[in-house]
């Protein structure tokens, strides 16, 4: 009976050392990340999304401070509701608010006293491309890195993004390009750090930084952005129609959008 319980524990000694192997094995950064983007599809959630640039040249520097922002997304399923404040010139600001209810997207913006209240219905196409423009989302994600490396801090999952694409860059350009082309200016993206902080199975945070190099009438300047999202899952307000839908103009999805 000695030697039984003695082989018993030694079976008992490996197997709890294979499964612990196994348990340590079995989180990756890819799985990690696939857990949190299905938790993303299964719970409502709001993401508050800021950009913040600063450049070495003053002039230019105007120019990114408009484009400095904060806002708040909210997700729940197909349904999202985003409502954006920003300083279009010194002293005149705009706010917009989109939200998406069945496929009905709902378009209120205020300048200067003035409000323009449009609605419109999408098909599956349009309804992709508002919210691949318009939602949540960073320029990049995960899949425009060729290498992810998963740490674990203090309970969470740190997982640092590197190698990427040119897909990916081209993305990170395009952040400045609509900005900068109207002066005359072109764009070429330096240093980029991208990270995701993964914390019980769901985003707590994705960062990212870059630097860019500006060129514009045979000067370069030097422009940094930081953006970042936070994740919140807890009393998140439901999605609702608008009280005054009826009130809403009805109007073609691409002229509202431009």
């Amino acid at each position: 009976m000695k030697k039984f319980l003695s082989i018993a524990l030694m079976i008992a000694m490996v197997a709890m050392s294979v499964f612990a192997f196994a348990s340590c094995e079995a989180v990756t950064a890819a799985s990690a990340i696939a857990d949190a983007d299905q938790y993303l599809t299964e719970h409502p959630y709001t993401v508050t999304v800021s950009m913040d640039f600063d450049c070495n040249n003053s002039e230019m520097s105007e120019i990114f401070d408009a484009m400095s922002v904060e806002v708040p997304v909210t997700v729940d399923g197909k349904n999202m509701a985003m409502d954006m404040s920003m300083e279009v010139m010194p002293g005149m600001s705009a706010s917009i608010k989109m939200t998406v209810v069945e496929n009905i997207l709902y378009y209120d913006m205020s300048l200067m006293g003035e409000a323009v209240k449009m609605k419109s219905t999408l098909n599956e196409e349009q309804y992709k491309e508002f919210m691949e423009e318009n939602g949540a989302q960073l320029p990049v994600d995960s899949t425009s890195f060729e290498s992810l490396t998963l740490e674990n801090k203090d309970g969470k999952h740190v997982i640092t993004c590197s190698g990427i694409t040119t897909e990916g860059l081209n993305a990170m350009n395009e952040v400045l390009t609509d900005a900068v082309t109207s002066a005359g200016a072109e764009t070429a993206v330096g240093d980029l750090s991208y990270v995701l902080t993964i914390s019980d199975g769901k985003y707590e945070s994705m960062a990212l930084t870059a630097s860019y190099t500006v060129t514009a009438e045979g000067q370069t300047y030097t422009v940094s952005m930081t953006m970042n999202a936070k994740y919140t899952y807890d009393n998140v307000q439901p999605i609702v129609a608008p009280s005054d839908a009826a009130s809403y103009t009805e109007a073609d999805f691409d002229d509202m959008l431009g």
